[in-house]
């Protein structure tokens, strides 16, 4: 129990590496960068909060 192994944005884990929640592995490989994707109602004009959300997430995320 408590074992297994996924791939991750290093930003989403780097407070778990730190606190030695996780332990990398396959230090020497490199994954190919991976989009993040917003998915909304096709409305004419997003909702206030949908707008505050992508904003937030266009600054915040990197690439």
């Amino acid at each position: 129990a408590g074992a297994g192994a996924t791939v991750l944005p290093q930003w989403l884990i780097d407070d778990d590496l730190a606190q030695g929640r996780l332990l990398p592995i396959l230090r020497r490989h490199r994954f190919p960068r991976q989009g993040v994707y917003a998915v909304y109602p096709n409305t004419a004009q997003p909702s206030r909060r949908v707008r505050l959300l992508l904003a937030h997430l266009r600054e915040h995320l990197p690439g």
